[in-house]
């Protein structure tokens, strides 16, 4: 069985959780009744293959060719057919489902929060911390009490930011939520499983971990996969780390962005469980190498759409360099709603820029915020971090690619 830490108050995580999950629905019930609008017509009203969820291959070849959201995303497509089969062309059930995902993605961000903010700093090793926290020990850099409720206050300011309205009230936007969900649910099963084996399937030496929880752990049968199990076992680690692939492979088959979610992952373990990312290959490289697989699933959806050319927006008639030229401006607008959303505007139609005087100064702001990620990449890795998953979830429809 795993269980909390022992210094862990489930009180307190149980009434963080519960507010966090209150004020979600709260924000959102009443997009309940909002219509269908823009794409939800193409990808859910004219979509013919959300009439049947069995046999399960229909909702799950979403329609090609027509440049509509849902095309080489089967697992988005899929969720929707599930939506209709509750209630059919009715929205209800199709926001309800939009908010689930949204709050789950809030409670996935607390907990992997409450466990970063006590690995933060460079005082003791990043297995030390790991080790002691899960043990119930108190070599961790902030106290369990102001890292709780750091984590509290930032997945709550998360969940119900305005900026987030359009992901949730704006039905076929659940491509952006739910990939959301899955990316940190990758992550935080990860650090589930990173903190049980350091605890449950390590040798410790001054709180150091010795043996990888992936790595011939000493107890647990294979999982009856063959090939594809990567030295998987049935211990409570590599269930977490199971889940964590899983949840991956969910991703990958919902939204492209979701290609970054590996490199997170390892980012995180080199930064705050395993202190390097030798280290970090060493301890879990069949954990990597499963995760890494499911690229292949991603390569495949890709291929298959054609490069997804249609929904990517290709046919807008601008070049590559118009488009990024663009998107320097829009980044940092988006960034200055994160700390001041007002005026949020649901559709900005299409504005190119005039020339190099409009360009340039946001260029500079997004080149500067570029070149410290690099740097607390080599530095300060647990804010490089930050900085390279930011960069790297944009980089997709943000940069050269409309």
């Amino acid at each position: 069985m795993i269980r909390e830490p022992a210094h862990e108050n489930r009180g307190w995580l149980w009434a963080a959780a519960g507010a966090i999950a209150a004020a979600g629905v709260a924000m959102y019930a009443p997009t309940l009744s909002v219509p269908f609008v823009f794409d939800d017509r193409l990808s859910i009203a004219e979509n013919p293959t959300l009439r049947q969820l069995w046999p399960p291959g229909v909702a799950l070849s979403p329609p090609r060719g027509q440049g509509i959201t849902v095309e080489g995303r089967p697992f988005l497509n899929y969720s929707l057919a599930l939506n209709y089969a509750i209630s059919g062309l009715n929205p209800w059930s199709y926001h309800a489902c939009n908010i689930v995902i949204h709050v789950g993605a809030g409670l996935a961000l607390l907990g992997i929060l409450r466990r970063a903010f006590r690995f933060a700093g460079n005082t003791i090793t990043p297995g030390e911390k790991l080790a002691a926290y899960a043990a119930g020990g108190a070599h961790t850099n902030v106290r369990a009490g102001t890292a709780n409720l750091l984590a509290f206050v930032v997945a709550l300011l998360w969940t119900v930011h305005p900026l987030q309205t359009e992901s949730v009230a704006y039905v076929i936007q659940r491509a952006e939520s739910l990939v959301g969900l899955f990316f940190l649910l990758t992550l935080y099963c990860f650090v589930r499983g990173a903190e049980v084996g350091n605890t449950k399937q390590s040798e410790a030496i001054g709180g150091y971990p010795r043996v990888p929880a992936f790595a011939k752990p000493p107890a647990g049968k294979p999982w009856s996969l063959g090939p594809w199990s990567f030295g998987l076992r049935r211990t409570p680690a590599g269930v977490w780390l199971a889940l964590s692939i899983a949840s991956c492979l969910l991703g990958m088959a919902t939204k492209e962005i979701m290609y970054s979610a590996p490199l997170v992952v390892l980012l995180y373990d080199r930064a705050l469980v395993a202190g390097s990312l030798a280290e970090a290959w060493r301890r879990r490289r069949r954990y990597y190498t499963a995760l890494a697989a499911t690229w292949l699933l991603l390569a495949a959806l890709v291929f298959a759409t054609g490069n997804r050319g249609g929904t990517a927006g290709f046919g807008v008639g601008v070049t590559p360099w118009t488009y990024a030229s663009s998107q320097f401006q829009a980044v940092v607008h988006y960034l200055w709603l994160c700390f001041w959303p007002h005026p949020l505007i649901f559709d900005y139609g299409v504005q190119w820029p005039q020339g190099l005087g409009e360009v340039l100064p946001y260029a500079v702001i997004v080149g500067a915020l570029m070149i410290a990620s690099v740097y607390c990449l080599i530095k300060r890795p647990a804010l490089g971090l930050l900085g390279f998953w930011f960069f790297s979830i944009l980089a997709p429809t943000s940069s050269f690619l409309p």
